[in-house]
């Protein structure tokens, strides 16, 4: 639990600062989905933990060509 209250205050973290239109939704998404459950697989974890790290270095990795 304390692994995902960590990941939270990251997520938390990278929220106050600039992300792009879509960077910013994905990441409420993904610390609602930390928070509300109990259980996250190990794997899982992992990879939404690369995730926010890959954000922090570089909010603009998430732009898609959307057309």
């Amino acid at each position: 639990m304390n692994l995902i209250l960590f990941i939270s205050a990251l997520i938390q973290s990278l929220l106050s600062s600039k992300l792009d239109q879509l960077g910013r939704p994905l990441l409420l998404q993904l610390e609602h989905l930390l928070t509300s459950t109990q259980f996250i697989a190990s794997n899982s974890l992992s990879i939404f933990y690369s995730t926010a790290l890959q954000l922090a270095a570089d909010p603009n990795q998430l732009a898609f060509d959307l057309n």
